[in-house]
């Protein structure tokens, strides 16, 4: 893993600061600047590194990742820098939870789901599978978010074993908050 940089990947709100919680437990070290801090939407924190936002402009830091790990919201993954080794792992929610759950973040609870950006984020996530499938230097893994939920013993051992630290499973779990799935269909 020392060359490799291990990316948290997925749409808005489909559980990667849960994620980079338990790779947090697991003992690799985070890239992250903690400007975004905790709140009533992420109480546990963000884990967001503030050079992400402008990786389709610039993707020179890449190299200070290699041997650890960095959240990159799902549409700039095409981004990143070639030439380097990637584990991705990719979070996969129900793309209506997705939707509700910006929409709560965001302040507009009771406006519905507007079907147009549902679309958008589908083909944006196919073309994202695409390119994960189609890059030699990236390995990845999907991990579904309810199910991580509702069994998170099962994910923990699923990417303790990805990244190569199958020991460090059992201390993953706790990471895992059942009472944050507030947004379900």
């Amino acid at each position: 893993m020392q060359n490799e940089i291990l990316i948290v990947s997925g749409l808005p709100r489909s559980g990667t600061s849960m994620m980079m919680q338990m790779i947090s437990k697991s003992g690799i070290s985070i890239l992250t600047d903690e400007i975004r801090i905790a709140d009533h939407s992420n109480p546990k924190g963000y884990y967001e590194y503030e050079p992400v936002k402008k990786l389709a402009a610039d993707n020179s830091w890449m190299d200070q990742a290699q041997g650890k790990c960095v959240k990159i919201i799902a549409q700039l993954i095409p981004f990143i820098k070639k030439g380097l080794k990637y584990k991705i792992i990719y979070m996969d929610r129900n793309l209506d939870e997705v939707l509700v759950s910006q929409n709560v973040m965001l302040g507009k609870k009771d406006q519905p789901v507007n079907p147009a950006i549902a679309e958008v984020f589908k083909k944006q996530v196919e073309g994202i599978m695409k390119f994960m499938n189609e890059s030699p230097d990236v390995e990845k893994i999907i991990i579904n978010y309810k199910e991580t939920i509702e069994n998170p013993e099962a994910t923990a051992i699923k990417v303790a074993e990805f990244i190569g630290l199958p020991e460090k499973a059992k201390d993953m779990i706790d990471a895992v908050s059942g009472d944050l799935y507030r947004n379900r269909k």
